[in-house]
């Protein structure tokens, strides 16, 4: 387990305080790890994560305030640059926060999980990865810590966004492909974020956080347009919660098909058959039975009328009680 030190704090554009650490794996690896929010004070340690999650909560709310007004402003011809052209909202957000300095886990170094992001977290923007540190790069799908900054003097991968990908050039083992090879010598743990395409989300797709995942195998193949592309194989890592983008799958399949994804007992979405203002589910956990014996719904009361000679019986009954002495 992996012990934690607060840095010394530093002065200018270095971040205020850093949490580093050093893990060392079977091969004599040093792993630098740092943080950019600081400890939570000692009596809150066993909160830590809840301190983190809070942080992360606060960054991302930063954002989305910062996204709107700024499309507010961009509405009202306020935004408009000196090309003339509205600014991305959530570029010039994330610009705002980072020219500002709070950007979350802003070393490259971090590697492993983020303190306060859980598996199956869901962004609109990639921008957002950007902010609370678990993808830091633009537009390239693979993260990594440079060789000046790793203590093997390699790069080492650290994120990668999957979202299928395109080839327009020979790949060269470089850069990220380089960095990727090297966390697999060294085994590594990488973050895996998941493009999904999403027609609801304002960038027509969301990212989903899945997991930790370590690179296994890779190789040389012929991608489509006949350049040779690099392929890589990452094995997930056992004892992690369920995938982000298998649950976000089982989201979108309760709004198709409930049933697939209800507990066992469930036979009916609505006996009702859209009668009802509210669906009327059907659950029956003691056997086969699959429809209601002998009901069948009505959406309004009735009012049975009773006839005239019954409603006389009623009204001499009733007289004729009150004179009975108790």
């Amino acid at each position: 387990m992996a012990s934690y030190a607060e840095r010394p704090r530093t002065s200018g554009a270095a971040e205020s305080s850093a949490i580093t650490s050093m893990v060392e794996d079977p091969n004599h690896y040093t792993r630098p790890i740092a943080s950019a929010p600081p400890l939570p004070p000692p009596a809150s340690v066993r909160k830590g994560h809840f301190y983190f999650r809070d942080l992360v909560r606060r960054s991302r709310i930063t954002f989305g305030s910062l996204r709107v007004l700024i499309l507010r402003d961009n509405s009202r011809g306020e935004g408009l640059g000196s090309s003339g052209k509205k600014t991305g909202a959530d570029l010039k957000a994330a610009a705002l926060m980072n020219d500002r300095g709070i950007w979350l886990n802003r070393d490259k170094r971090i590697i492993g999980s983020i303190p306060g992001i859980d598996v199956g977290n869901v962004y609109f923007f990639r921008m957002e990865l950007c902010v609370v540190g678990l993808h830091g790069l633009v537009q390239a799908g693979i993260d990594y810590a440079p060789a000046s900054r790793s203590s093997s003097g390699e790069p080492i991968a650290t994120s990668i966004i999957v979202s299928g990908g395109y080839e327009d050039d020979m790949m060269k083992l470089e850069g990220g492909n380089l960095a990727l090879e090297r966390s697999m010598t060294y085994g590594i743990e990488i973050r895996v974020i998941r493009g999904v395409k999403f027609d609801q989300s304002p960038t027509r797709r969301v990212y989903v956080y899945d997991g930790l995942y370590k690179v296994v195998d890779f190789w040389m193949d012929s991608g489509k347009s006949g350049f040779g592309v690099y392929k890589y194989k990452l094995l997930r890592i056992k004892g992690q919660e369920e995938m982000g983008s298998a649950m976000l799958k089982v989201a979108v399949s309760l709004r198709v098909n409930s049933f697939s994804v209800r507990n066992s007992g469930f036979f009916c979405n609505d006996i009702s058959m859209g009668r009802e203002s509210l669906p009327v589910l059907l659950y029956n956990d003691l056997d086969d039975d699959q429809h209601p014996l002998h009901c069948e719904d009505l959406a309004r009361p009735i009012i049975l009328q009773l006839p005239r000679t019954s409603l006389m019986v009623m009204e001499w009954v009733g007289v004729n009680a009150e004179r009975i002495p108790w």
